[in-house]
Formats: C-alpha cells, structure tokens, sequence
C-alpha cells in the first residue's frame, strides 16, 4: 500500500508524456499537428492569414518559412492560434546567384514539422523541441504578429 501511494505521488511530477506546455507568452500542444495559442490582453489589429517565419529558426538543418494563424477576438482580447507550421529547403537546381538573391531554379520543398517535434511512439513533444526549439519558434511567431500590428497601425498614419 505505501508503494503504491508514494507511486501516486511521484507519478504526475515524472509524467508519462507531453503534448501540452507553456511558454512565457502562450501555450504549445499536439491536436493534429503542433499547434501553439498565445492570448493578448487587447484588440490587436490584425486578422486571420498565413503568415511569414524568420528563416532563422530552423529545425535539423531547414528554416521554417511559413505558418497559418487564426486570430478570434472576444471581450477586447485576442487570441491567435498557429497552426500548419512549414519548414523548407531552398533547392538551387537551374537557376542563378544574383548578389544574395537566388534567381530561377526549381521550387523550394516543404515539409511538416511534426516528424521532427512530435514523437510519436511516447506522445510527447522531442526534448530539443522543448529546450530550444520552442522558444525560438514562439519568438518568431511573435515577431511577425507585431510586424502585422505595425503594419496596420502605420496604413491608418496615412488617412
């Protein structure tokens, strides 16, 4: 019996898999895919869309590019939720350098992160998604939420 209750007690602080955690600004969880929500305590002036990730968040060697957001507003807060997170790789087959530009070629490829965040067999997110991953990520995403606001806000400077 007392096996059994110290086994009670130390269960939930060892855990048997993540598919839910918090950051500093929002929450990361697996719902058909990783999906990351974050509340914002005001009208933010922006809407639904995909949006653009710094290329610099890159996961096993290909940067992020893009990612669809949702964004629902109730009570004079909004909150977005982040979904169908794309990574990709530049191919620079057929086409030609021009400065830093690639110019031509074929498309880029792009990929799901899941297979590289999620594993599957402990349904849990992977350790380096956890530790360094996420937070870079969620940095990215709220950079470009605050591009979008200042956008907007700069487009009404011009009535």
């Amino acid at each position: 019996m007392k096996k059994l209750l110290l086994f009670l007690l130390i269960a939930p602080v060892l855990g048997f898999g993540q598919d839910k955690f918090k950051t500093d600004l929002g929450t990361f969880d697996y719902s058909n895919g990783v999906r990351y929500r974050a509340v914002f305590n005001s009208d933010l002036d922006i809407e639904s869309q995909v949006i653009k990730i710094n290329a610099d968040v890159a996961f096993i060697g290909y940067p992020m590019r893009s990612a669809s957001m949702k964004v629902e507003k109730k009570d004079g807060k909004t909150r977005i939720t982040v979904t169908d997170f794309s990574m990709g790789e530049v191919s620079s087959s057929g086409g030609v350098m021009v400065g830093n530009t690639f110019i031509g070629g074929d498309d880029t490829e792009y990929y799901k992160i899941d297979n590289v965040t999620w594993n599957e067999k402990k349904q849990s997110f992977k350790r380096s998604f956890l530790n360094n991953y996420s937070k870079k990520l969620e940095k990215s995403i709220m950079n470009a939420v605050n591009r979008l606001v200042e956008a907007n806000s700069s487009e009404d400077d011009y009535w």
